[in-house]
């Protein structure tokens, strides 16, 4: 992730010039990241280049000996 890419979240989902107040809440731009995020771990895991384990508490995640 870089500069542009969180620019170009926020430019996607801008609201358009008649609501008010003009402006993308962070709440939203952070949910926005974190759907792109979800759908990338779950392509990783599709495509075999991450494993994942469930925790107590949590997910693990790991990449498997031959793609480190």
């Amino acid at each position: 992730m870089n500069e542009e890419y969180v620019l170009q979240k926020i430019r996607d989902i801008y609201p358009d010039e008649k609501h008010i107040p003009q402006g993308v809440l962070y709440a939203k731009l952070k949910t926005a990241i974190q759907k792109d995020v979800s759908k990338t771990l779950s392509n990783l895991f599709q495509n075999g280049k991450i494993k994942y384990s469930k925790t107590l508490n949590d997910i693990l995640i790991t990449i498997p000996n031959e793609y480190e």
